[in-house]
């Protein structure tokens, strides 16, 4: 509160220094008392700003500064500054008379009990006078009253005192027993009334709010239900689609795996013809001994043209026998088959497998093992509707089940049992 600034931020911190130092007296840290009592006179003599003045604050704050630094002071001991705040108490006394109970303890502590007397007699008289007699102020001073003439050793004053306390506590405790009871009583009656009407309110609004609800319940699931089946719908049409596009991929790759293989078998009897030819030729020429045409030279010194073309067609050549071997002897479906062993496959070292698969594929070695795996899988599924999915990961040679669900989707955008019941559906 010190470090801020706000409307009532001396009004908190009077309240707040005020119980601190109550509590430090009752605990008798009246050394502590002392530095609360120097924080909050700061308070009290400070510049307000803004916050709104209270008539008579100033004095009534200074008179409670001087009963405490008394009553502080003589309990350390230092008697005379506690008599010289005692003096300066006496001339504020007149001020708020009914603060005068912050100075008792002094008194008690130096046994000035007439003065105590003095002091509260002088206070019952005007609450008696103004009709206020039945209040805690008028307990406080029956209280200090039966104790100061008890110490004085005049016990029957004393006990008249504490009589008297006894019968007030009792009035007190009555009347606000009574009190309470009429303002529960005039409560009652007023709220009973409005309890009923505001039931009543409350079961209409209620009921306009279940009907309400229940609308909207019933809107939200039809339009839910509308969701549903239109993306069900679509999911359907987009999984026969893609059912229908996978079954074309795996014909047409097994009528191209066919003409492959006619293919491979006309080219295996051309180099046979072509062999032979060569043969028949090399009987037929002259033995020529290093005797070389003009033409020849420079066709020697010409750069070699249709290199790339020439690799390429060997890098074909290469993919499509080991591609005939893969087809007819399916290795890949052993979980353990890899680019090593498809490298020993085609006879290449991993650098021109790369080469060779990015020609004729576009993709890496591991992407098109997989690949003939989820061929496999596929074909599996059309053939044996049957099988649970786990099986088939396991027979296509990827036996880790989310990994082949994972694949499958991110091949052919549907999952293994989606595919199964596009293929399957009426």
């Amino acid at each position: 509160m010190l470090h801020t600034d706000y409307e009532y931020k001396y009004d908190n911190l009077r309240y707040n220094y005020n119980t601190l130092l109550v509590m430090q007296q009752r605990d008798k840290l009246y050394e502590e008392a002392l530095s609360t009592l120097d924080a909050l006179q700061s308070v009290v003599t400070r510049e307000q700003g803004g916050e709104p003045q209270m008539q008579g604050l100033e004095q009534k704050e200074l008179k409670a500064l001087y009963a405490h630094r008394a009553v502080v002071l003589q309990r350390l001991g230092r008697h005379k500054e506690a008599e010289e705040f005692y003096k300066k108490f006496l001339t504020v006394s007149h001020v708020h008379s009914r603060d005068n109970y912050l100075i008792m303890p002094y008194l008690f502590d130096r046994r000035m009990y007439d003065e105590i007397i003095r002091m509260n007699t002088t206070r019952e008289q005007f609450l008696i006078s103004q009709r206020d007699s039945v209040n805690y102020h008028m307990v406080t001073i029956k209280r200090t009253l039966g104790e100061a003439y008890a110490s004085k050793g005049d016990y029957r004053r004393s006990t008249h005192y504490y009589k008297q306390l006894s019968i007030l506590c009792d009035s007190i405790k009555k009347r606000e027993e009574r009190n309470t009871a009429l303002e529960l009583a005039a409560i009652y009656d007023t709220t009973e009334k409005e309890a009923l009407l505001q039931q009543q309110a409350n079961e209409l609004r209620e009921r306009n709010i279940l009907l309400i609800s229940a609308i909207c319940i019933m809107l939200l699931l039809c339009a839910g239900l509308a969701l549903i089946v239109r993306y069900t719908l679509n999911i359907r049409r987009k999984n026969r689609a893609m059912a229908r596009s996978i079954n074309e991929e795996m014909n047409s790759k097994k009528r191209l795996s066919e003409s492959r293989d006619t293919i491979n078998a006309l080219q295996q009897k051309i180099e046979q013809m072509k062999t032979a030819a060569e043969c028949r030729q090399e009987d037929n020429m002259p033995d020529l001994q290093d005797h070389g045409t003009e033409d020849d030279e420079e066709k020697d010194n010409e750069p070699k043209r249709g290199y790339n073309t020439l690799e390429q067609i060997e890098n074909r050549r290469i993919f499509d026998l080991m591609e005939g071997i893969l087809s007819k002897q399916s290795p890949y479906l052993d979980p353990k088959f890899s680019r090593h062993d498809l490298c020993m496959l085609s006879g290449t070292n991993r650098t021109r497998l790369n080469v060779i698969l990015m020609q004729c594929t576009g993709v890496s070695s591991t992407a098109y093992i997989n690949n003939l795996r989820l061929e496999h899988a596929v074909e599996l599924i059309r053939e044996h509707p049957e099988y649970i999915i786990s099986h088939i990961a396991e027979e296509c040679g990827l036996p880790n089940a989310s990994t082949f669900h994972r694949l499958f989707r991110e091949r052919y955008d549907m999952t293994p049992n989606e595919y199964r019941n596009a293929i399957f559906e009426k």
